[in-house]
Formats: C-alpha cells, structure tokens, sequence
C-alpha cells in the first residue's frame, strides 16, 4: 500500500475548490517529480508537484511508491548520473509515465505525464460525478480510489456523489464488499454513515455477523454502539429472540457490560423473570439457573425473594423437604428463622414420630432450641 507523507490543508482546499468543465474524459495532465530509492530497494519515495489550471496554485505530493507496482523501474539507475529513466505507474484512474536522468548527489526527476482512464471516468459520470478534470482523476489515483468501488456506488444507487465522497471512501479502505455489506445490514446508508461504521473499527466480517444472523435494519448509531460495547451480533440475536422484555439493543448492552451469558439471560427470562433488571440482580448475587428454577417450582415468585434465600444459604433440597412434610406456606421470614435455628425436615420427621406433627414454625423453634421442655409445654398445650 502506498503512503502519503504529506499534503497541507491548503493544498486539499485548493483541489477542493477545483472547478471543472467537461463531462468527457479529459486529457492528460503534465508535472514534475523528483524520488529516491529508499532503503532496502523495494520502494520509491517520491515528490510530485503540479499546477492548477490557471497556474495560479502549485500541488505537492509526497508517497512511497513499491517499486513492485511500477513497470520499468532500476533502482540502480537512480544513482547514475545521466542514467535514462523511463518507468510506469498503473493505477485505476489512470497511468503515470514518468521520464528523467538518475543523479549520483541531488535526488533525480524530471516531467511525468498522467494519463487519465476512459473507463474510470464513465463509471464516475454513472454516481453523477461527470464533470471532471485530469486534476482530480489524478488526486482520485493518488488516494487509491478503485474502479470496483465507483461501479458499486453506482450498482447501489449512489448518486449526485462528488470526488471528495469518493476518496472518503477510499481513504478508510471501504471497498465494494464492505458496500454491500453495509446496504444488507442498514438501510441506505449516507456517505458519512459509512465512514462512521469503518472509522469505529467495524469491518466487512462484522457486518456479515449480522446479516448471516437476521439482523437487519439496524441504525448506525447503534451498530456503533454494540461494537464498541463487545456486543457480538450473535449475542443480539439471542436476546432478541428471548423473552426478555423489552428485548433491544439496550438491553443486550446492559447485559453484555455485566457478563450475562445470553443463554443464561434467555434461560432466567424463560423462568419467568424478563426484566432485564431482575436478571442482572440474579446475576449480580451469583444465583444459579438451578436454583431459580426449583424457587420457581416452589412458588417464589419474586426476585427479592429468592435472592435473599440464596444468600442466606436456605438449601433448596430444606424447603422442598419442607414442602413435602406439609409447610408448603411457609414464607422466607419463616424458612430463614427455621434455618438460622437448625430446623431441617430431618428433625421435623423426629418430631412427627414424637407425636409432634402439625407444629407451627414458633413450636419447631422452641422445640429446637429448649428440646424436651418446649415439648412439654406443647404437650399440655394441646
């Protein structure tokens, strides 16, 4: 890839001001260059100045051009004095002839010729840009701008574009695969919509994550967002697939920027708890899916609830053994004081083959904790 190294703000005002004047390919635009062979061979670092039309205004160009993408080119011959040069320089809007004598001290140079590309300027005249000069052609060459990339604006409806549009494009090496990516995922996206989306790090394989899993439509904005949050597109497409309400691109954020596995998310949301809010909290208290599942079956239905069991350590296998000895409408006051003084289903079993069955959680409490003179008391209570 070429290198520019350098172009001033005027110099980009000057050609931006550029007025043009036939909508025909135009002719070839003459200028002057000076390079050497930079270290190692393989590259040419050159200068290149030209004129406005009027003459009233200078161009200055300085890249690194790889020798391999000349024709022509001996890079001994730029160090011999007097040494002909005569090479080529292909690129998609155009080919660079280049002539001059190599120079053993002062760098070597001579005039260039660049001679626009026929091709290139019809598929720009097809995006509505068919007012040119060989001026901007040859500012559209030194900013890579290909012809694929010109014939895919014009393939996706782009139009009344103008140069500077063009080489945006270029410069943030959106290509017509990236084009279309983006026309798959968002709906017709502006210019500026596709510089946003590449300038943030988003690619062509990112786009296709989101076509391949059904996600389409989205704004800009917000594929924005997600990307720079880590939001994968298939981690989206479970969350809004889920019964998580509301299921959005908010959401799935939230719950990414909290390590919420999308499964588990999905998991908690089909127990019933779709609040994005209750599944943080769940998550937050590192409540297993396990446990919220059998809490559930065991008719607690609240987030609060559950959690405070939890993190006070009433085992589920207690509660359900509780269940099935007849205290299934025991809240969590009453499991938690039944806990924190040792009652377990195994006692109360004990207690039932005492002749003890039936006990509210005040006798199982007393019970476990005075033993055989709380039994008295309730015996002759009874």
């Amino acid at each position: 890839m070429r290198i520019a190294r350098s172009l001033t703000a005027a110099t980009l005002a000057l050609i931006a001001g550029l007025s043009v004047q036939s909508a025909a390919t135009p002719g070839p635009l003459e200028g002057t260059w000076s390079a050497r062979v930079a270290w190692g061979g393989e590259t040419l670092r050159m200068r290149l100045r030209w004129e406005s039309e009027s003459g009233m205004s200078t161009f200055t160009e300085e890249l690194d051009i790889p020798i391999s993408e000349t024709e022509g080119v001996r890079p001994g011959d730029f160090s011999s004095s007097g040494a002909p040069l005569r090479f080529r320089w292909s690129l998609p809007a155009g080919a660079v002839e280049f002539e001059g004598e190599g120079a053993w001290f002062f760098r070597p140079g001579g005039p260039f010729r660049f001679i626009p590309s026929h091709g290139f300027a019809d598929g720009l005249a097809r995006i509505g840009s068919n007012e040119l000069d060989a001026r901007i052609l040859f500012w559209m060459a030194l900013r890579e701008v290909d012809l694929p990339l010109v014939a895919g604006l014009a393939e996706l409806g782009y139009q009344e574009l103008d140069f500077d549009d063009v080489v945006r494009l270029s410069r943030h090496d959106i290509d017509i695969e990236f084009l279309r990516a983006a026309h798959e995922v968002c709906d017709h996206p502006s210019i500026g919509d596709l510089v946003t989306l590449r300038s943030r790090g988003i690619d062509t394989g990112v786009l296709r994550g989101y076509e391949e899993a059904g996600i389409v439509g989205l704004p800009v904005d917000e594929i924005v967002q997600l990307h720079a949050r880590g939001v994968a597109p298939a981690y989206l497409q479970a969350i809004l697939s889920s019964e998580i309400a509301p299921a959005g691109v908010e959401s799935a954020i939230q719950l990414r920027q909290r390590g919420v596995d999308s499964a588990l998310a999905a998991a908690i949301a089909g127990l019933g708890f779709v609040d994005v809010g209750e599944i943080l909290q769940l998550h937050a208290r590192g409540v297993p899916i396990e446990t919220v599942r059998a809490l559930r079956e065991l008719g607690f239905e609240g987030v609060e609830e559950i959690i405070q069991l939890h993190a006070r350590g009433v085992p589920v296998e207690m509660i359900r053994g509780l269940h099935e000895l007849g205290y299934g409408q025991l809240d969590v006051d009453d499991l938690l004081r039944l806990r924190s003084s040792g009652v377990d289903p195994d006692f109360v079993r004990r207690l039932a083959g005492l002749g003890f069955s039936g006990l509210s959680v005040e006798d199982l409490v007393r019970a476990r904790l005075r033993g055989d003179d709380a039994l008295e008391e309730i015996r002759r209570a009874r």
